[in-house]
């Protein structure tokens, strides 16, 4: 990526034309509006450069704490990092990590995505350091003037704050939210640029995890796949905000069927609640019209620890091979918002060591349904294009009956997914079409 202005240690001149999203920090004892961490010279201290599960250390981010960034997953083989801090551009003291998709090359639609944890530990060692108050503000969450928004997840928030009005969608994801910016490329990281801006609010913590990527529709090639990324430790003012807050952070949801498939065993934790008052578990079996079986409680006050849920539903009267579920979750104010789709089968003889694949075709998601000898057990999934070649894998050491794996980063075509538990094998064929 050309560097477009010289780098300035006090003053941010940096325009990027590619340039993604800026997070900013900052520790509650801090000064409003001052910078707070410093990070340089990372060392890589476990793991291979640049793949996932490799640790990087900044020394003395603050007096005597430390920081570890570990690269915690991507959603596909095309996404690399070209470096873990960029220091010829930006802020000197910033965490400014540099994201890529195929080299920068995107062709047709793509959804990709990083994934970072960062905690914060004593000089020297490996041990936490909570932290009251966290604030994380994404900047700059733009696109390439084309067919490419930049994206960015948080994970086990309380709250998080917009601009009203705002230029960012909002979706839940499971344990966290995403926010997509629109395909404008603003003209420079602008902290004015408020409906370009989110501001995260975290509590009690040592850890936090977050995503960058992007998403890009249509069937054009773009280079615009490089992508600048800025962890910025500071505070912005906003020129109309509204604090949002995140009744559950839903860490896991999962089914399971009862081995005489008269029951389903539906398993859920939350990371956070604040306000939640309670769980509709909502049933389906055109995975279009749900139905409310259940009701769920929340437990009592609010909470920044795991806590676990379950709900056994009775199914020995539903006519269907296949039942979806999902939850919708409630907090006392009654706003509201839904969880992923978990499905099950209740199959035929002649269908009980084969694995289910929904929908086929499909444009990004897949959901596998294993055969019901295969829950509980260790399983992994694996995609493979037509000249068998291995290009995404997913592996769980208890599994459910149904997993879901992304494929919205895969060219259009025909695909084999290949399921095994160590002893069996199931493959099926499946068609991606375009996002």
């Amino acid at each position: 990526m050309k560097q477009l202005y010289p780098f300035n240690k006090t003053i941010f001149l940096g325009f990027f034309k590619n340039a993604t999203l800026t997070v900013a920090l900052s520790f509650a004892a801090m000064n409003s509006f001052s910078q707070g961490l410093t990070f340089r010279n990372p060392a890589l201290v476990s793991g291979t450069k640049g793949s996932d599960g490799a640790v990087y250390r900044f020394s003395n981010v603050t007096t005597s704490v430390d920081a570890l960034v570990t690269i915690n997953g991507r959603s596909s083989s095309l996404v690399t990092l070209d470096s873990i801090d960029v220091t010829n551009t930006g802020w000197d003291i910033a965490f400014q990590p540099m994201v890529t998709y195929n080299n920068g090359t995107v062709k047709g639609a793509a959804n990709w995505w990083m994934e970072f944890l960062m905690t914060f530990v004593q000089g020297g060692t490996s041990t936490p350091v909570v932290q009251d108050t966290l604030n994380a503000t994404a900047i700059d969450i733009d696109g390439d003037d084309g067919l490419l928004q930049e994206q960015f997840s948080a994970f086990g928030t309380a709250t998080y704050t917009l601009n009203t009005p705002t230029s960012l969608s909002v979706a839940s994801i499971s344990g966290g939210s995403l926010f997509t910016g629109s395909t404008a490329n603003s003209a420079n990281i602008d902290t004015s640029a408020t409906k370009a801006m989110v501001t995260l609010n975290y509590s009690n913590v040592s850890t936090i995890k977050f995503r960058y990527g992007g998403l890009k529709t249509g069937s054009t090639t773009t280079t615009s796949g490089n992508r600048y990324n800025s962890i910025w430790f500071k505070t912005f003012k906003y020129t109309a905000a509204k604090v949002n807050t995140l009744p559950v952070g839903l860490a896991s949801f999962g089914a399971q069927l009862s081995s005489d498939k008269n029951k389903t065993s539906l398993n859920w934790a939350t990371s956070s609640e604040i306000n939640a008052s309670h769980f509709v578990v909502q049933r389906s079996i055109d995975g279009s019209n749900y139905e409310d079986v259940a009701i769920v409680f929340a437990q009592e006050g609010n909470s920044n620890s795991l806590r676990r849920y379950n709900y056994s539903d009775n199914i020995s009267s539903v006519n269907s091979t296949l039942v979806y579920y999902r939850l919708k979750i409630v907090d006392i104010d009654g706003n509201s918002k839904l969880s992923e789709v978990e499905l099950i089968r209740i199959g035929k003889e002649e269908q009980a060591s084969n694995i289910m694949i929904f929908p086929n075709p499909t444009h990004s998601e897949l959901r596998i349904s294993i055969p019901d000898s295969w829950q509980g057990k260790s399983v992994s999934y694996n995609v493979y294009n037509v000249h068998g070649s291995l290009l995404k894998q997913k592996m769980t050491n208890n599994a459910a009956q149904t997993e879901l794996m992304n494929i919205a980063d895969l060219p259009v075509g025909i695909y084999v997914i290949k399921a095994e538990n160590g002893n069996e094998t199931s493959t099926k064929r499946i068609v991606k079409l375009n996002n």
